[in-house]
């Protein structure tokens, strides 16, 4: 299985991931585990995304 297809079969669980972290985001009462939840996600998209870019980069 190349890289492409890698990233691809996981990106069911990246999505479920941010979207659960998202809804959670709504329904937290303390603004410090706020931020550090969204501090978190915004990791995780830059993570992903670039895993995205370097694999188009190496096809």
């Amino acid at each position: 299985m190349d890289l492409q297809s890698e990233i691809e079969t996981h990106r069911m669980v990246y999505d479920r991931l941010d979207g659960t972290g998202r809804k959670l985001l709504g329904s937290l009462t303390s603004q410090e585990d706020a931020v550090m939840l969204q501090h978190r996600l915004d990791e995780m998209n830059q993570r992903w995304n670039h895993l995205k870019s370097k694999s188009i980069a190496i096809r």
